[in-house]
């Protein structure tokens, strides 16, 4: 990222970003939010109105968004829909719907006089306007040429995503980068843009979901972040060359060190002289830093972005604004930002016991202030938020007997030594919940004499500590990733071709790991797979007791908790995979259902219909899963008043988890302005 805009300035790195941020052009935010009489600004209203307008396809004829009954009437063609019947002719029908020749076949084929075909609809309302924050994004990708948006959850991101190759000059190509998860909502909404919107071609990477082929539009070729991390799909933005990028959820890029933000970063690198746009936007951009969005910044807005660019000059920031019990208040760039952002004699003390002189809310403003980016300032809520604390009577005594082995001693209860400090939290959770993960080795249990189980047991011991060396070679390998040397399989590849007798012949690099070898000899002589122990399944019994006492989602994290509790409860347990969407949107909210926070905690939209209540089984520490779990619920389409979560509060590990998450809520809402769903809900209990 440094070397594409090496050429930005010369000054001093504390102050170079610095004076360039705060000399950024500004303008006024839109006033994303309604009044009490739920009625937008008038400039709100004047915005939403033009942009519709500009992309809106003059439609005389009933649309496909409810079901239509189409007869022939002599030469005429009786279209009927909600009682009412429009008379056209076929020629007609089939100009207004050429985008769709399939309706058009099916019409011609009504034949005789009085012949009559039953069009089936949607099921959904018509799309015949943008929300403003749809209209804003839209007009400032144009202007910016790019957009980087703290866009709520529930705001409409999908659409903008299918728009965004016609709001941005010269576009050709463009890729749309999504959760895996979201083929068929894309398309579904697509499908219903197209009948009252000007609309891209659309081209989807598996043929069961097709694509559509609109003459003399843009192309979209929409691809899921699994296959971008994929080992074979290395050079893949490369192969496609978009000009431009669609981020959706772009969370999933937020993380430097993995292979879908490598990827992408590269791409944009390596063609920053092409012009390449990038528009991103989430609801959950921020999370614990601001170096979690400053690149993605620079590609989206360049040398307009409001954060620092050079990621040196990103860390040091993060020093003074990030959520610490240390942050820096000494530092030349600490004070610098002071006196561009603070506001003097106004050190504002927060809960977290950080004083920032204001340093968060300038900055806020600064950002929120420039052009290209879009931040809603609100919250896409359409009901009150309650949460609940559910009440468990009584601990298992294993299960407190367990928890304080792992608390006090950093021992698992089959009496495996946790060394890292992550493993220790992890495993607490787990034991809170009832059972633990752990490696079962086939060859140790067959071992009989003990003489033999320390044979084995040593070379165990030798196995980890070869992984442990090849893994370190592996993330400072992965530090500085390269076109087929940018995933730890393509790495691994790269170090045996390295090692190869006879010596590698050929295009694809080699990496001379020296820790491969010896990786190579032994990674395969220990047989180990991951297994299950259930020390009581109280915690999923109650979360059972709780699906049959109301009717709502049970969210899970850990696979074996969320197989329990469905086998139980006697319903599917809705993790991922081929077919996770249609299967979770085929319920009907007549019962309770368990789901994978992992695949469907996101990007989901339509549950808001069924649900209104929920149980977050697992307590996350991330506010980033709690803006998406209340955002399943809390949105637009809610039919009800208020939308009720349960947490159980049973141990110290799930009260300490609630803290974290509303901490980083804190930072996020101070930093971007945007509400975040975890404040705004009313609680009954106390932390």
């Amino acid at each position: 990222m440094d070397a594409a805009f090496a050429s930005a300035s010369t000054a001093a790195v504390p102050v170079r970003d610095l004076e360039r941020v705060v000399t950024l052009p500004r303008r006024v935010p839109v006033d994303c939010q309604r009044d009490v009489q739920r009625r937008y600004a008038p400039e709100t209203q004047a915005l939403i109105e033009f942009m519709t307008e500009k992309f809106a396809r003059p439609r005389k004829l009933p649309c496909a968004c409810r079901a239509r009954r189409v007869t022939v009437r002599g030469g005429a063609l009786d279209i009927e829909q909600d009682g009412k019947t429009v008379t056209t002719t076929v020629d007609e029908f089939s100009k207004e719907n050429a985008y769709d020749p399939e309706t058009c076949r099916l019409v011609r084929s009504c034949g005789k006089n009085g012949y009559s075909v039953d069009l089936p609809g949607f099921g959904y309302a018509c799309i015949k306007s943008f929300n403003p924050v749809q209209a804003w994004a839209l007009l400032e990708m144009r202007k910016a040429d790019g957009a980087l948006g703290f866009c709520a959850v529930g705001s409409g991101k999908s659409i903008l995503g299918i728009l965004a190759p016609l709001a941005v000059e010269n576009c050709k190509l463009a890729v749309l980068l999504g959760e895996p998860s979201q083929r068929l909502h894309y398309r579904m909404f697509y499908l219903r843009l197209r009948e009252h919107f000007h609309v891209p071609s659309i081209i989807f990477d598996r043929s069961d979901v097709g694509g559509y082929i609109v003459p003399g539009m843009p192309v979209i070729h929409f691809r899921p972040y699994s296959l971008l991390s994929n080992p074979k799909s290395t050079a893949m933005l490369e192969e496609l060359r978009p000009d431009t990028i669609i981020a959706d959820e772009c969370h999933r890029v937020s993380r430097r060190g993995n292979s879908n933000s490598q990827r992408l970063l590269r791409y944009m690198r390596e063609h920053n002289a092409e012009n390449v746009r990038l528009c991103a936007w989430s609801g959950t951009l921020t999370k614990k830093s601001i170096c979690d969005v400053s690149h993605l910044s620079a590609f989206a807005l360049g040398l307009g972005s409001p954060y620092p660019i050079r990621d040196d000059e990103a860390e040091a920031w993060s020093r003074v604004v990030d959520p610490s019990p240390l942050p820096d208040r000494t530092s030349s760039t600490a004070r610098a930002m002071k006196r561009a952002f603070g506001r003097a004699g106004a050190d504002r003390i927060f809960e977290t016991g950080f004083t920032d002189g204001g340093i968060r809310e300038g900055l806020q403003k600064r950002i929120n202030e420039t052009p290209g980016v879009i931040s809603t300032k609100g919250s896409s809520a359409s009901a009150a938020i309650y949460m609940h604390e559910r009440k468990i009577e009584k601990i298992p005594e294993i299960v407190k007997k367990a928890l304080a082995g792992v608390r006090q001693d950093a021992v698992r209860p089959d009496g495996e030594e946790l060394v890292e400090a992550f493993e220790v939290a992890r495993c607490a959770r787990e034991v809170a919940s009832g059972f633990h993960y752990f490696w079962f080795y086939p060859e140790y249990a067959a071992a009989k004499m003990d003489e033999k189980r320390a044979k084995v047991v040593a070379k165990i011991e030798a196995w980890f500590a070869a992984r442990k060396a090849y893994g370190k070679d592996l993330r400072a390998k992965l530090l500085h990733p390269e076109v087929h040397l940018d995933s730890p399989k393509l790495c691994a590849n790269a170090a045996e071709r390295a090692w190869r007798v006879p010596a590698y012949d050929g295009d694809l690099p080699i990496w001379k790991c020296a820790t491969w070898p010896e990786w190579r000899d032994i990674k395969d002589t220990v047989l180990h797979e991951s297994r299950t122990a259930w020390l009581d399944d109280y915690l999923a019994q109650d979360a059972v007791a709780w699906g049959r006492e109301h009717r709502g989602i049970i969210w899970y994290q850990n696979n074996a908790f969320g197989r329990r509790v469905a086998e139980i409860l006697g319903v599917p347990c809705h993790g991922g995979g081929p077919g996770a969407e249609a299967a979770i949107m085929a319920e009907d909210g007549s019962r309770s259902i368990v789901a994978s926070v992992k695949a469907h905690g996101a990007g989901r939209d339509g549950l808001q219909l069924k649900f209104s209540e929920q149980l977050i089984a697992e307590i996350p520490s991330s506010n980033a899963i709690f803006e998406q779990l209340l955002g399943r619920l809390c949105r637009d389409g809610q039919p009800e008043d208020a939308v009720q979560t349960w947490l159980p509060l049973h141990v110290s590990e799930n009260k300490d988890a609630l803290r974290a998450a509303m901490r980083e809520a804190e930072f996020v809402e101070q930093v971007t302005g945007n509400l975040q769903l975890l404040l705004m809900a009313d609680r009954s209990f106390d932390l």
